[in-house]
């Protein structure tokens, strides 16, 4: 069994019984030692015949029961738990966290950021009946909680948060402001206040503006609390870089605290401005003093699950035993007090007891399918499910048509992780259930709907936002039958955030994928293109070593032709020599015969015989191909080696226009200039 103790501290009652109980056992032996002194011991029987110790015991021990009784009473003992509606009434403050970089300065131990949330925690251990959202910004804002009441959620999310929760560096207050004034559930009253922790630091984003904008038009107050050194500053650790601290322009950056700025956004926007520095401050003292100057209102009432009070029983029981203390004679034989208290009512006692004895009886002669949901619900707040399953099948074979019965057997189903059946059940409910059953039906419905979407999520996103579009539906309409359904209107904004962060993703999802396709189609072109660049490449080459080819035998046969008519022409010296030597040779014996006539007086006849070029034959060594050497030698094909450097100059300037794209991809991006 659950059982709760809500005062704990009260057991230190029981020292007040142990203290009876000395003084019970003090008075025992002192009335023994005192009668042992008034008579003589065969005397004792006579005073104590009317007076049994057996009686004197049993009324002790009533009273010391009865005190018992009364002290864990007091203890407030708590079992079995139970759905109970609890007004509230308190403001909405939003916090607005600055999670920059700047944040990180050590100058407030351990630094900014973590002494805010601190500050945080401790302000709204002050707030208990409050509500609260939060919202960090640094470049960008981001609400991270929707107001709620239950601290210990927000607790949980705001000591998570830090400068990876902002994808944006630099410090702009100005959108922080305009995004908290978006996290409130209501747009009147002047129940409403946003404080802000931060450095003070902003770059242009026009906070006092926004400020008295949210003041004067939407009744906003704006409390500021700045952190940090306002003279000295501190340097910002740098965590992206080797470096050890944030630089900018050659130089290390000291971050200080702007009070001014933080002064005049309070001023503007109603509030008040704390300036923390980076000395501890009572932020209890600050709630008294500043928060709590904002008007409260009621708000709708809150189903809580809390546990059942049982003191009434001990209080009771502890007067019963003192009743039957009283009741109880401690001589025998003397008349009873139940006989006296009866001649003293008389009749009228005695028929208002029986009128008592017949309620107590109608009370508690309840229909067995009555226990039986009552015992159902008792091991469904217990955590047993499937006992309580079970429970309810016997108590539906009586009642099948209640919508209570029905509704319970949803309840379990649920939690049994049975989503189907228990959106069937519910459905069911609807038909004969009032408008109070009617509004925890729609909500239990959204709830289905919801935790569906949940599972959804990571496979099908359009599935998923229309299931949580659902609970959407059956949140408002559980809002129009109670309005004042805070759990409702909570899981409203839950469903809602998750329903504009699954149609974000799918965007992206969706831009990813055309992103991807682009680059497939791309890289397809370029495959294509560089294929089609290494065809060319291959028909060049071909085409380069078929002229090399043609090249080389031209060359031969001009070399072929060279070496014949050189041979034409060595023969042709050869027989124009052999021709010379035998005109010579002829010369000669004519100069011979001529001279023997003359030495012998017969004077001959000479015939003058002159040479004769032969016929065809050329005069001159010719010259052969110079003019298309000449001419061949500037149009020949490339080498291999030039072939390849020409690819190499190709890919080279593809490599260069890749570049390109990516210098202008980054000239159209637009950096934050100071991201601390």
């Amino acid at each position: 069994m659950d059982i709760q103790i809500g005062n704990l501290w009260s057991l230190s009652w029981l020292w007040m019984v142990a203290g009876a109980v000395v003084v019970i056992g003090i008075a025992t032996i002192a009335r023994r030692q005192a009668l042992a002194r008034f008579v003589t011991a065969n005397l004792v029987h006579r005073f104590t015949a009317k007076s049994s110790m057996r009686r004197r015991m049993v009324k002790n021990l009533l009273v010391i029961g009865a005190m018992t009784a009364l002290v864990v009473a007091l203890i407030d003992v708590r079992w079995g738990k139970v759905w109970r509606d609890v007004p509230q009434r308190g403001i909405e403050a939003v916090f607005v966290l600055d999670v920059s970089r700047s944040m990180l300065a050590e100058d407030a131990a351990p630094n900014r950021l973590q002494r805010a949330k601190q500050q945080i925690e401790d302000l709204m251990d002050a707030m208990p009946g409050d509500r609260v959202g939060l919202v960090v910004f640094a470049g960008d804002s981001r609400q991270m909680v929707p107001l709620t009441s239950h601290h210990n959620d927000f607790k949980k999310t705001l000591a998570e948060v830090g400068p990876q929760d902002v994808a944006v560096g630099g410090s702009r207050l100005g959108d922080a402001l305009e995004c908290a004034g978006k996290a409130f559930l209501d747009e009147n009253g002047n129940h409403r206040a946003i404080i802000v922790f931060t450095d003070g630091e902003d770059q242009e984003s026009q906070p006092v503006q926004v400020a008295q904008k949210l003041h004067d038009e939407r009744d906003i107050r704006v409390f500021t609390v700045g952190l940090g050194d306002m003279e000295h500053g501190a340097r910002i650790p740098d965590e992206h870089t080797r470096r050890s601290f944030v630089e900018y322009q050659g130089e290390q950056v000291w971050s200080k605290l702007d009070g001014a700025t933080l002064k005049q956004v309070a001023l503007d926007g109603g509030g008040a401005y704390i300036p923390a520095g980076t000395k501890q401050v009572a932020m209890d003292q600050v709630y008294r003093n500043y928060v709590q100057q904002v008007e409260a209102q009621d708000f709708e009432t809150a189903r809580i699950h809390s546990y059942i009070p049982r003191y009434q029983w001990f209080v009771g029981l502890g007067l019963l035993l003192l009743v039957v203390d009283s009741l109880f004679p401690v001589t025998a034989g003397a008349p009873g007090t139940f006989q006296v208290a009866y001649q003293a009512f008389g009749r009228r006692g005695a028929a208002a007891g029986l009128v008592l004895f017949l309620l107590a009886s109608n009370v508690a002669a309840a229909t067995p399918a009555e226990n039986l949901v009552r015992e159902g619900n008792q091991a469904l707040g217990a955590g047993e499910v499937d006992k309580a399953l079970s429970v309810y099948q016997e108590a539906a074979a009586e009642m099948p048509d209640s919508p209570e019965l029905l509704y319970n057997q949803a309840v379990a189903q649920y939690r049994n992780g049975q989503i189907d059946h228990a959106r069937e059940l519910l459905v069911q409910t609807m038909s004969g259930a009032d408008q109070s059953l009617r509004a925890k039906t729609h909500y239990n419905l959204g709830n289905c709907d919801y935790a569906e979407a949940v599972q959804l999520a990571q496979q099908d996103k359009p599935a998923a936002i229309e299931r949580l579009k659902s609970a959407l539906g059956n949140y408002r309409s559980a809002l129009a039958a109670d309005s004042g359904d805070a759990d409702a209107r909570a899981n409203a904004q839950l469903a809602q955030m998750l329903i504009d962060q699954l149609q974000q993703e799918e965007e992206q999802q969706d831009q990813q994928q055309q992103d991807q396709q682009q680059q497939d189609q791309q890289q397809q072109d370029q495959q294509q293109q560089d294929q089609q660049q290494q065809d060319q490449q291959q028909q060049d080459q071909q085409q380069q070593d078929q002229q090399q080819q043609d090249q080389q035998q031209q060359d031969q046969q001009q070399q072929d032709q060279q070496q014949q008519d050189q041979q034409q022409q060595d023969q042709q010296q050869q027989d124009q020599q052999q021709q010379d030597q035998q005109q010579q040779d002829q010369q000669q014996q004519d100069q011979q015969q001529q001279d023997q006539q003359q030495s012998s007086g017969q004077p001959e006849e000479m015939q003058e015989e002159q040479p004769q070029d032969q016929k065809g034959q050329p005069s001159g060594v010719p010259q052969f191909g110079h003019e298309e050497a000449s001419e061949m030698a500037d149009s020949r094909p490339m080498t291999k080696e030039e072939a390849q450097k020409l690819l190499q100059s190709v890919r080279d300037r593809e490599l260069m226009r890749r570049l390109q794209n990516q210098q202008n991809a980054e000239r159209r991006y637009v950096p934050v200039d100071r991201d601390w």
